[in-house]
């Protein structure tokens, strides 16, 4: 045997070490970007950037270096894999059988006479939702204006000979029940202390859940309600607290119902997309992600976006693949459903019109089945999700409306905001619901790059983003290296369904929630990538350790699979301990909000005291102590009156006396030689100062 030969041999041998070696490397261009070290400022036009792009970011040299070498990396990576050498994931669901073509059937008169009267039916709530009128009757007549060519378009599959079976074993079905009972005591641990603080415009939806759980507000279906947000959001909110109680962990608990329904049509959608595999490490990595652990356990409605936006995907693949007339429409009918959410679920909108695109430009459907399949799509949409914002609409009040256009990159108060230089008055503009949109070409450039610049970024860097109880990168501890070589992975098989729905929703998203948004990155638009960087994750790794498992002689699949969870474990340890480690003590709560959460934990009648020496907390009682009827007693009491025996006494009989943070030593040390018998314990802020001084009774 030659030299030749036996290099050639020795190479074969060990080309597995290829793409690991290339993932190796993204993880060093990750440590790059994120490590805020200047030793790699040797890009000379950043200078130049960031008086253009205005980024507001540090070490920009750094960052642009760090991620042209993921880029690299990750290209490298992808043309590394070859099918031949390594074990792709392939999709495990299909039609039973191929269907007849999908056409526009002809109708009898019958059927267009109860088509007909669906639409009249739809018409008659659509003037009643006009003039504002509300019946609890309404959301009924919307059911039953969809369900009519629901029916009908099931009777058309079915003489097509469409199949509607699903194959699951029952293996799967403990192992997901198992995974989503795992996933629910993640979301729910500590539910009403963690985070022990609350976001300031986070209380307009319990306010709301709260009256609507008591029928103080009439539940109109079709209406707006927070900020403009449909009222439909904080009516399943208002359920939760009617059921469980009203106390912050009912309410919260409402938002956490929401993910986990949301994991089950997920792990259907990413077995139908790739393999089981590679589904349960997603829903796994998804609910670990510090990302949505933030968003999860906070009474905001975004995570509600999630259960719409994954069932109409998981409807709009089914229905290519089996060519279902009703399945395009119910896919359209669940999209319309995110209209009554938060609007980052309307993104399925666009991501249904791509993938049919997708589906025509890879001949699965034909062009006339695509356009019959996106009209479906879109009637579903307009039938169901035109209707609150007709509703909002004729309210005829701008300040609802505003919400609708405040967050598109044109608005004249981001760029003035971030871009103070420009003359933007000087540019042609309309006023649309009392939002000024401008119109200049260079602007624009310099918006869009900048929201890319930081979009992009904010998923592995931990200073771009500084609220919302996240603490570190959008894209979690480490794992963020992972994106990339994900996205590589799908963009080599883009011709697949699976991967070309996946990367669909990844691009939309950044796109029209960062390069196109105002203020990115805006991490509330964002959430609805959360369960697409699980799925990329999920894919890399598993590629990754396929390549692994080429030195194993027998069992490829069962080290695959072994790999792959530990590699899910790491990374879900990192990014839970992310969360209620680093967030919980990055983020402090305010005075006001510390005093409420240690009043909310007391038993009835008992005692919590606030000491002060400040004119302004004169009857001062603190807003959550309010909002939330709790059942102990809150009492104030003047530093100066720590003399007065009767005062004094009732201090005494506080579980536990907290004084601000902000108040001199003074005031503090005569609390503590008052009460000599109590425990002195702070939280402080970021900076180290103390927020809050708390004395409490020994145990």
């Amino acid at each position: 045997m030659t030299l030749f030969s036996r290099l050639r041999r020795l190479s074969i041998q060990f080309i597995w070490l290829v793409p690991v070696a290339f993932v190796v490397l993204v993880f060093a261009a990750e440590r790059i970007l994120s490590s805020g070290s200047d030793r790699f400022a040797l890009v000379p036009a950043t200078g130049w950037l960031t008086d253009w792009l205005r980024p507001e970011m540090r070490d920009l040299d750094q960052a642009i270096i760090g991620y042209l070498l993921m880029v690299l990396a990750a290209g490298a990576f992808a043309w590394s894999i070859r099918k031949k050498l390594f074990l792709m994931p392939e999709a495990e669901t299909s039609a039973a059988a191929p269907a007849a073509p999908l056409h526009i059937p002809k109708l009898s008169l019958r059927v267009v006479s109860v088509l007909g009267g669906a639409a009249l039916l739809w018409l008659y709530l659509l003037l009643r939702l006009i003039d504002k009128e509300h019946h609890w009757l309404h959301p009924a007549l919307l059911l039953v204006a969809v369900a009519i060519p629901m029916v009908l378009l099931l009777r058309y599959d079915l003489t097509r000979g469409v199949s509607f079976r699903f194959n699951i074993e029952r293996w799967e079905l403990v192992s997901l029940a198992a995974l989503v009972s795992a996933a629910g005591l993640i979301l729910t641990f500590d539910l009403a202390g963690t985070p022990d603080s609350m976001v300031g415009d986070e209380g307009g939806f319990w306010l709301v859940a709260k009256s609507l759980a008591r029928h103080e507000q009439s539940i109109d279906f079709f209406a707006p309600g927070v900020s403009g947000f449909p009222l439909a959001s904080s009516i399943f909110q208002a359920i939760f607290v009617k059921v469980f109680g009203e106390s912050l962990w009912s309410w919260r608990l409402s938002v956490a119902a929401a993910v986990l329904a949301a994991m089950i049509p997920m792990y259907f959608l990413v077995r139908a997309m790739f393999d089981r595999r590679i589904a349960f490490a997603a829903l796994a990595l998804m609910a670990t992600s510090p990302f949505l652990l933030a968003f999860a356990r906070i009474g905001y409605i975004s995570s509600q976006a999630f259960f719409p936006l994954v069932v109409a995907l998981l409807l709009i693949y089914l229905a290519v693949e089996r060519k279902s007339a009703a399945l395009f429409f119910a896919a359209g009918v669940v999209a319309g459903v995110g209209f009554y959410t938060y609007f980052g679920a309307r993104i399925s909108v666009f991501i249904i019109a791509t993938f049919l695109a997708h589906a025509w430009l890879t001949r699965r459907l034909t062009f006339r089945e695509a356009a019959l399949g996106l009209t479906l799509a879109a009637v579903g949409t307009i039938m169901v999700g035109i209707l609150p914002t007709v509703r909002t609409l004729a309210e005829g009040r701008e300040t609802l409306q505003t919400k609708l256009f405040e967050g598109i990159f044109a608005n004249v108060f981001y760029v003035r905001a971030k871009f103070p230089d420009v003359a933007v008055d000087s540019f042609p503009s309309i006023r649309v619901s009392n939002v000024d949109l401008f119109f200049d070409g260079e602007t624009w450039l310099r918006i869009w790059g900048r929201g890319w610049l930081r979009t992009l970024l904010a998923f592995h860097r931990t200073d771009l983003i500084e609220k919302h109880y996240i603490s570190g990168s959008l894209g979690g501890t480490w794992i963020s290296a992972l994106l990339l070589p994900g996205m590589a992975v799908a963009v080599r098989r883009i011709r697949e369904p699976g991967p070309a729905l996946l990367l669909a929703w990844t691009v939309a998203t950044l796109v029209l929630f960062g390069m196109f948004g105002a203020f990115p990155p805006q991490q509330t638009h964002l959430i609805v990538i959360i369960p697409a960087l699980a799925i990329l994750y999920a894919l890399a790794l598993s590629v990754v350790a396929s390549s692994l498992a080429r030195f194993a002689r027998m069992h490829r699949d069962v080290v695959v699979t072994g790999l792959v969870a530990i590699a899910v474990i790491f990374f879900g340890v990192l990014g839970t301990r992310e969360y209620f480690y680093n967030a919980n003590r990055t983020f402090g709560p305010t005075l006001d909000i510390a005093l409420w959460f240690e009043a909310k934990d007391l038993a009835p009648n008992q005692q919590v005291a606030f000491v002060y020496t400040n004119d302004l907390y004169d009857g001062y009682v603190p807003w959550g102590v309010k909002a939330f009827d709790l059942q102990s007693r809150f009492f104030s009491v003047r530093a100066d009156d720590l003399q007065d025996p009767a005062m004094l006494a009732q201090l005494r009989g506080a579980e536990v006396v907290m004084v601000d943070g902000l108040e001199p030593p003074t005031t503090l040390d005569a609390v503590a030689t008052a009460l000599p018998e109590r425990r002195i314990s702070t939280r402080d802020n970021r900076a180290g100062d103390p927020v809050v001084w708390y004395l409490r009774r020994p145990p």
